[in-house]
């Protein structure tokens, strides 16, 4: 006898359609008649929680100490973007819409804490002084701040730097 693997999702993504699409027709009705634009109910707020709160144990993200602030950021963009959402597309799955932009908060909170981490870094490197109390440095002695400094610079030139497009690609300088 052949075992049967059942699914165990989280979240029942043809409720999910169906209460997103409620919930943005009595928003665009409400839109049309002038009316105070109704609150996500509690069913489509802990979909968002759900879905947030899952993506940040995924490999990608577990091991940041900011996991918190990536949820929470998720979960307000989630939320700015249930207008988005378009009710009259047959093919619209709200839970990958909404998987792919708490996705990319993640990945702004990443790269606003990495920026945050550079500043801190470059300011201890250039003035001398230690990010562990009564530590005194000279300039240049810490290689984990040296590696932080030096990864983000080499990003930023990158980013810098024209890329080459059609035939340049492939011809020697």
């Amino acid at each position: 006898m052949k075992k049967v693997r059942v699914k165990h999702n989280y979240i029942d993504k043809k409720k999910f359609h169906v209460e997103m699409t409620n919930y943005r027709l009595a928003a665009i009705q409400a839109e049309k008649d002038g009316t105070e634009k109704p609150r996500v109910n509690n069913y489509l707020g802990n979909c968002f929680y759900m879905i947030c709160e899952k993506l940040s144990y995924r490999p990608n993200f577990v091991n940041y100490s900011f996991g918190e602030e990536m949820v929470g950021d998720a979960i307000e963009n989630c939320l700015s973007a249930v207008d988005n959402f378009d009710p009259n597309e047959q093919k619209q799955n709200p839970f990958g819409y909404f998987s792919l932009i708490a996705w990319r908060a993640f990945v702004r909170r990443i790269q606003k804490e990495q920026k945050q981490s550079y500043i801190k870094h470059k300011y201890f490197h250039s003035s001398g002084l230690s990010s562990e109390p009564g530590v005194v440095m000279t300039p240049g002695s810490n290689e984990v701040s040296d590696r932080i400094i030096e990864k983000f610079e080499s990003k930023m030139i990158a980013k810098k730097e024209p890329k080459a497009k059609g035939v340049e690609k492939f011809m020697d300088e």
